[in-house]
């Protein structure tokens, strides 16, 4: 029987553990190569949503915006949808290379007013509402055409086509409510839909008159109109609710889930550190900030073969949000609502949730996710990554009794549905009326 001297034993065991130490080494090297990091997040999220480059690497720019509202009118009667992924989407659908025409055909914007934009909605055109400010470079993109010098720096949140036999017009409307006319050659315009008349009116063409104070462009439809009347449920909660989850979006993020630099703080915020970059996560919230001026490997660049600008911006913006928040909500949608320019070399990209085609208003942080880019430098992002499940339809208060109570306790508001989302874990929400 041969013994084994401890000192060989020892040597042995050493050997092993150097062995499984190097192992290990190569396959965390392995984890955390960017290819692969691609892979396990799009294998785990499911999402077919990632951004695209053309051959010269210049990016493709993604929807990121949908209209919560839209209207068809053929002078005698109208077809209206609102608050409802489904009944605004056929309508968009059909709009949508009708405005694709208009958009890139509008000459220079003029100064316009109430009168004109309420005589455009009566006639023979569409409307759309994309519940905030788009901007108008980007939207053309995503549309495929190109716009005017004097258009492309302008936002918009509606916008409305009014055609005769003699002149056409695209009129647009921001969310402070300053109104804009372009003018357009005259064209051929064909109805979109068979059944053009749903009896969809805005308020200002109310029979008795618009109510007092509620906003014009409140629509209304006939009592008993179940398109109007009824809307679903929706069951909410916290959409980073496993360790998994979380050590993904860190994944994401560019950051080690193994590192060991983190620590828990007083109000049990979990903190994680690489370098000068961190993130917190807190309630299902993700703070990710990075102070590093790009110093760091694992810094976030939004760049492109054709320089930086608003829809480059937006459309990295959106691949973020979308591989993040967007691929763990659930039922829910995100929709671009807001791009704002703070000055310095900054710029905000905020997305929202829609569910069902109704906007969720969070609570504090208010946005899905609001990522903000400097010089080319994502330096924060603000992550309110909630999960929807849409439940059963229930029957809301009926229009013109909530169109009055808004009218009398808000003056100035528009009648819309929300699902008010206060960020508890497994609420039950109702849609419910609110103004804007």
């Amino acid at each position: 029987m041969t013994m084994i001297k401890p000192k060989e034993l020892v040597k042995d065991i050493l050997l092993v553990l150097l062995i499984i130490s190097a192992g290990f080494l190569v396959w965390r090297t392995w984890m955390y190569d960017g290819k692969v990091q691609e892979g396990i997040v799009a294998r785990f999220f499911g999402s077919e949503d990632a951004g695209q480059e053309g051959p010269s690497g210049a990016v493709i720019l993604q929807e990121a915006a949908f209209p919560v509202r839209a209207a068809i009118t053929d002078g005698e009667g109208r077809m209206g949808a609102q608050y409802s992924r489904e009944g605004v989407a056929a309508l968009y659908v059909q709009v949508k290379p009708f405005f694709a025409d208009v958009l890139s055909a509008a000459g220079s914007p003029e100064p316009s007013d109430r009168e004109e934009w309420e005589r455009a909605l009566g006639l023979p055109g569409f409307y759309l509402d994309f519940w905030s400010d788009i901007p108008l470079g980007p939207l053309a993109s995503w549309l495929g055409v190109r716009l005017s010098p004097e258009l492309e720096s302008l936002s918009a949140r509606a916008f409305a086509f009014s055609w005769t036999e003699e002149a056409s017009a695209l009129f647009l409307m921001d969310s402070a409510g300053n109104l804009l006319r372009c003018a357009l050659s005259p064209r051929p315009f064909t109805m979109f839909t068979e059944n053009i008349n749903n009896g969809c009116i805005f308020a200002f063409e109310r029979e008795d008159g618009p109510f007092p104070g509620l906003d014009r462009d409140t629509m209304l439809f006939p009592k008993g109109d179940s398109s109007a009347a009824t809307r679903p449920t929706v069951a909410a909660g916290l959409a980073a609710d496993t360790e998994e989850r979380i050590n993904l979006i860190l994944v994401i993020l560019g950051f080690n889930p193994m590192t060991n630099y983190r620590y828990n703080e007083g109000d049990g915020t979990r903190v994680i550190v690489d370098g000068q970059r961190s993130v917190r996560v807190r309630a299902g919230r993700i703070y990710y900030r990075d102070t590093s001026d790009g110093g760091d490997a694992g810094s976030i660049y939004v760049s492109a073969a054709d320089g930086l600008n608003a829809g480059v911006m937006i459309e990295r913006a959106r691949e973020l949000a979308q591989l993040t928040a967007g691929s763990l909500c659930g039922d829910a949608q995100l929709t671009l609502t807001g791009f704002t320019d703070g000055g310095a070399g900054a710029y905000t990209v905020r997305f929202s949730y829609l569910c069902g085609g109704i906007p969720v208003v969070l609570t504090d942080p208010g946005d899905a996710a609001s990522i903000t880019v400097r010089d080319g430098l994502v330096t924060s992002a603000v992550l309110n990554l909630r999960a929807f499940t849409i439940r059963e339809m229930i029957v809301l208060t009926p229009m013109e009794q909530a169109a009055a109570a808004l009218a009398s306790d808000y003056p100035g508001s528009q009648l819309c549905i929300i699902y008010a989302d206060k960020g508890d874990y497994g609420a039950e929400i109702l849609p419910q009326w609110a103004g804007r």
